[in-house]
């Protein structure tokens, strides 16, 4: 089950967060391609599945985050619990943020829709990049100011996570930011120009570094996870061999110390917590065989005499 629940959150969030890299690059395609008329056809029909699919995901997204808001505000747990387990292969779309506020667990789809947009500015106003900076920042200073005032995730890594990558494209859109209002004013500041292409060009690989250094950190907490998971399961079994154990020894304890009697031919056992009625001594007999029980006292000269009682009476 673990491993199906991380495999549907995988594939996810690999359709999901690629959805702004899918319409830029289809934009481009539809712009600028010189392949031959099939190919072209065939990498528009894709885009435009993938982008069908990811569009359905996002509709999804809302409509579970707006369910969620439903079903606390009726202030009933069974049916929110239920909802939950429902779609727990999408629980990577909300799990991380908190459920306090709205704005606050759509952080993700708000992020989604800003990299669209993102990826629709830069492919569309390539050719005015003094807007196109003008419009990146405004998305840009909106996500950070967003992240700040409401701190719509749960855990201080991921938030953290977040301000980095924030800052980084901050940083990035602002140096692009000063190139196009340069080119505007026509100026040619080529040292300045130097400087920032250095400092983008740092940034890119201080980008780079850190997405690989949370990965691994990512990949040791889900190991460590697993590995948690794993004594548990190990432990559980342990406990529950250790309880059937002695659910048999104690059974094994109540069948010692029983006692026959057999009036009228009738037979019962008494042991310390149950009581066995026979009407046949070949039970008594064959129980005693099987159960080999050193303490069980086979009374057989009082049936004997019994017998031989009713012969005489008769």
């Amino acid at each position: 089950d673990y491993l199906v629940l991380a495999a549907s959150n995988f594939a996810v969030i690999q359709i999901y967060g690629c959805i702004d890299d899918i319409v830029f690059y289809g934009l481009l395609d539809l712009r600028f391609s010189k392949f031959t008329p099939s190919f072209s056809a065939f990498s528009s029909v894709t885009a435009i599945l993938l982008l069908i699919i990811g569009a359905l995901i996002f509709m999804l997204h809302i409509w579970i985050l707006w369910e969620y808001k439903n079903l606390k505000k009726l202030a009933s747990k069974e049916a929110l619990e239920k909802f939950l387990n429902k779609f727990e292969p999408l629980q990577i779309l909300y799990q991380d943020f908190k459920d306090t506020a709205t704005i606050k667990q759509s952080f993700f789809a708000i992020l989604i829709t800003r990299s669209i947009f993102s990826s629709l500015i830069m492919a569309t106003l390539s050719e005015k990049p003094l807007v196109q900076a003008i419009l990146l920042m405004i998305l840009s200073v909106s996500a950070i100011s967003l992240l700040i005032l409401k701190g719509p995730y749960k855990e201080l890594y991921s938030e953290v996570t977040q301000y980095f990558y924030e800052m980084i494209v901050f940083l990035v859109y602002l140096g692009v930011l000063v190139m196009a209002a340069a080119d505007e004013m026509g100026k040619e500041v080529f040292d300045l120009r130097k400087t920032l292409g250095k400092w983008i060009v740092i940034l890119n690989a201080v980008l780079f570094i850190g997405s690989m250094g949370f990965m691994c950190i990512e990949i040791y907490c889900k190991v460590c996870e697993i590995y948690e998971m794993w004594l548990e399961s190990k432990a559980n079994k342990a406990l529950s061999k250790v309880h059937n154990e002695g659910i048999l020894k104690q059974q094994n304890e109540t069948t010692e110390g029983f006692e026959f009697s057999g009036p009228n031919m009738k037979n019962s056992f008494r042991g310390r917590s149950s009581v066995y009625n026979y009407s046949d001594n070949s039970h008594l007999q064959s129980f005693a065989e099987a159960n080999n029980h050193s303490g069980l006292l086979i009374q057989g000269q009082r049936i004997d005499r019994r017998k031989n009682q009713i012969k005489q009476a008769e």
